[in-house]
């Protein structure tokens, strides 16, 4: 009889504890693809408990992920439970800490961990480290730091989940589609409706699917109160003090960098912030709309620049460039006819398909994406895509072969590429498969941005801008962006209309613009002359908050500095899939020394550049040693050889607008 009552005692008691773990867990909540990370035990702030990695999604191919460095615990991983304001709620946040290059963590000269911190908002962090490489860089960096890997709250492994949508299966559809949906273009009242109505209906799923307050502390504000957290317990737990936060931020991380050293100036330690959003984005979004308009078309009069000064096609550069079209008033005419031709052909119902995989095709809508993504990198693109724009023009049915040498490029280029994401048990029918935003290479596994998390973050920390909340509105400002330039107002409009229809707001919003704010040590602020997403106004807008800060800005066109400087490793040290597009973008000798000896330094030794910095980028991505300046395209006068080439075309009837022979306008109206 007692040891029935016991037995009953036990099983009563056992079934309390299995109920308050179980509540625990719900208030927790775990990202949407926490399967990565189930075997990683949760971690306390004040308790953590380090354990291998597990496996990586098959996306993280074997010749990128170091397996030597795994089974020498280089990378380690941690689940840690972090509060969610003071709510009562928490999140699991997953974690990568990846062990110095040159120290061990007991040495003395071990410097404690180096955040990185993602852009986005929605990339994760682990993307970064592994299918970028970038472990490596910052290793050869900062080589007493630890590299610490995060996927921000809300973001993949990382909880709450934010997934908008119901099932798996409506989620991926609205990914793989999103990307036509971010072009689409109101070149109608009834096309602005429909573009509308459709972010009206993912503001109204995201708001009945999520709890409100997981939404709430998504934005940046509190992730950099995560990342402090995550800071100061590693240091902790590898017996430094909890003081002393080291990050490395770009793009939307650098709205994350400065909240850090705004809520927390005595505790940095190292602050680079890379081509960073604009910490005032909430205050006036039609400057920053147009900024980003400025930056895309003076990042065109780049290409046409770059190409008109560089080798010709049959001397290895581009392919645009030759005996009639050799300025880059000529290139741009050129290229211009080739996309209008494009739309025209598309609209007679022709078809550009992917010679690679004829079940894929390209609208224009889906081409201005891939025209974008050139523009943020060109060094790895530029080449490629003066060869693609070739074929489309010389393609009288628009089936264009995509040359062997440039499908690595075609590929990163193509609209669907950071879109993808970790679907396990999607089952395509027949139906399906002949679904246009459809093909089984398209359903792919790995890390991508998260979209739900990108709309949440942005809808949260940032205001409507504009005219109104409607369609009309909408169309009314992107007329306006039009005249301005088509091709970035085409590029640019999803992620400034897509807040339309949730009307959520962060718990807490970046203080900005706040009295200046002096951090205990100097913060580095990077950005290049010309970049289309987060353009150079950003980056000196958002500097002027801080007095403790100095200024790298590289001559060059494209979205930050890792892809434009010498990378620390040679070409054998690369996987296979990587070479073609990372080696094409090492720059000279004289880059690396102006960016990347200056950081060493820094991270080293903790002293930074005492005045501003300019590195002239040399090299032109189509084999000519001339740089492209700001000025040169919009503000010289044209060349002897400019004004010869264009009466040659008069006397062709190549008629060329007055506007156009004095260069791109300053001045239109936004």
């Amino acid at each position: 009889m007692f040891l029935k009552m016991t037995s009953f005692f036990l099983i009563i008691w056992a079934v309390l504890v299995l109920q308050v773990f179980c509540q625990r867990d719900e208030k927790a909540g775990a990202g949407k693809f926490n399967t990565f990370f189930e075997d990683v035990p949760v971690s306390t702030a004040d308790n953590l408990v380090y354990s291998n990695c597990p496996a990586l999604p098959t996306a993280i191919q074997l010749d990128i992920f170091d397996s030597r460095q795994l089974a020498r615990n280089v990378f380690q991983c941690l689940k840690i439970r972090l509060p969610r304001g003071d709510n009562g709620k928490f999140a699991d946040i997953a974690v990568m800490v990846i062990a110095p290059k040159e120290v061990k963590e007991t040495h003395p000269l071990y410097a404690g961990p180096l955040m990185l911190v993602a852009g986005g908002p929605g990339a994760t962090g682990f993307k970064m480290v592994l299918q970028l490489q970038m472990y490596r860089f910052l290793r050869e960096l900062a080589p007493y730091h630890s590299i610490v890997a995060v996927d921000p709250a809300g973001v993949h492994s990382s909880g709450p989940n934010t997934d908008c949508f119901a099932n798996a299966w409506d989620s991926l559809i609205n990914e793989i589609g999103e990307s036509d949906r971010q072009t689409t273009v109101p070149d109608s009242e009834k096309a602005a409706e429909k573009l509308f109505n459709y972010w009206v209906t993912i503001g109204k799923k995201c708001t009945e699917n999520l709890d409100p307050e997981d939404v709430r502390y998504l934005g940046a504000v509190q992730s950099a109160k995560d990342f402090r957290a995550i800071s100061r317990a590693i240091r902790v737990s590898k017996g430094l003090s909890a003081e002393g936060l080291s990050f490395y931020a770009r793009s939307w991380g650098g709205l994350v960098g400065m909240s850090l050293a705004q809520q927390f100036p005595q505790e940095i330690k190292h602050g680079l912030i890379e081509s960073t959003k604009h910490i005032a984005s909430s205050l006036s979004h039609t400057w920053y709309y147009r900024a980003q308009m400025v930056d895309y078309e003076e990042s065109l009069e780049a290409f046409y620049f770059l190409c008109a000064n560089g080798k010709t096609y049959d001397e290895g550069g581009c392919r645009l460039k030759d005996g009639k079209n050799k300025t880059p008033l000529k290139i741009k005419t050129r290229v211009e006819k080739i996309l209008s031709d494009f739309k025209t052909k598309e609209k007679a119902g022709k078809k550009f398909f992917n010679s690679a995989d004829r079940t894929r095709y390209t609208t224009f809508n889906q081409f201005t994406t891939l025209l974008y993504n050139a523009l943020r990198s060109p060094q790895n693109h530029f080449v490629c895509l003066s060869e693609i724009l070739w074929e489309m023009e010389n393609s009288s049915t628009i089936t264009p072969r995509v040359p062997s040498s440039c499908y690595n490029s075609w590929s990163q280029m193509h609209s669907w590429t950071g879109n993808t994401r970790l679907i396990e048990d999607i089952k395509l029918d027949k139906a399906s498969r002949n679904e246009r935003y459809f093909s089984p290479i398209e359903v792919q596994k790995g890390f991508g941005f998260d979209t739900e998390a990108k709309l949440l973050v942005n809808c949260g920390d940032c205001v409507w801008f504009g005219a109104d909340r409607s369609a009309a509105g909408i169309q009314d400002v992107f007329s306006h962006a039009q005249n301005f330039n088509d091709l970035a107002a085409r590029t640019h409009l999803g992620n400034w209309v897509s807040c339309v229809g949730y009307m959520g707001r962060s718990a807490e919003q970046l203080p900005a613009p706040l009295p200046v704010t002096e951090t205990k040590s100097t913060m580095i602020f990077i950005t290049n002359e010309l970049d289309p997403t987060t353009p150079k106004a950003f980056t000196l807008e958002s500097k002027q908050y801080f007095s403790n800060s100095v200024l790298i800005t590289q001559e060059s066109v494209g979205v930050g500095f890792l892809y434009i400087v010498s990378l620390p490793f040679t070409a054998n040290d690369l996987p296979i899939n990587l070479k073609h597009t990372v080696l094409s973008s090492i720059q000279d000798d004289a880059v690396k020394d102006c960016i990347i000896q200056p950081l060493k330094t820094y991270f080293r030794t903790g002293a930074a550049p005492r005045t501003d910095l300019i590195c002239e980028a040399k090299r032109n991505p189509f084999g000519s040693p001339a740089p492209y300046r700001r000025q040169t395209a919009r503000n010289n006068s044209p060349t002897a050889e400019e004004e010869q080439d264009d009466q040659e075309s008069e006397e062709e009837n190549d008629q060329v607008s007055e506007e156009e022979e004095d260069g791109i306008p300053l001045d239109r109206e936004f």
